[in-house]
């Protein structure tokens, strides 16, 4: 004898379920969002390293002579941000109390192989067990 689970479900059982579920994956989408920026320049504050990212949301208290530099992955735009509340943006930051200068970078040169001198890329992807 076989019983589907859809079938024990009443239709307003089965939408409920769907609801919390999208509610689960939408919450843990965004528990895995990937990284704004990533943290270049720290200076006299302890919060955050060098070579970190920082996520969207994220709030940065720094004292009035602390400093921090983020380069955004997204729009290129680098910031170095002293003093003030920094809510960090997908794109920029928002700061309050504080003082914000912003460069767009050239991230298009800054990572492009260029043909001068010559480049060795290997790799091998391996699936199952070895034989």
């Amino acid at each position: 004898m076989s019983v589907h689970f859809a079938s024990l479900l009443s239709r307003g059982a089965i939408h409920r379920l769907s609801l919390a579920g999208a509610a689960v994956l939408g919450t843990v989408s965004g528990a895995l969002a990937g990284p704004a920026a990533l943290v270049e320049n720290v200076v006299g504050y302890s919060g955050a390293e060098v070579m970190s990212y920082v996520h969207e949301g994220e709030t940065i208290r720094l004292g009035s002579h602390e400093t921090i530099a983020l380069t955004y992955l997204n729009s290129c735009v680098q910031e170095i941000i002293t003093g003030g509340t920094v809510t960090v943006g997908i794109d920029y930051s928002k700061v309050q109390d504080g003082r914000v200068d912003r460069t767009k970078v050239d991230c298009e040169r800054k990572f492009m192989l260029t043909g001068n001198s010559e480049t060795h890329v290997a790799g091998r992807a391996l699936r199952g067990q070895p034989e």
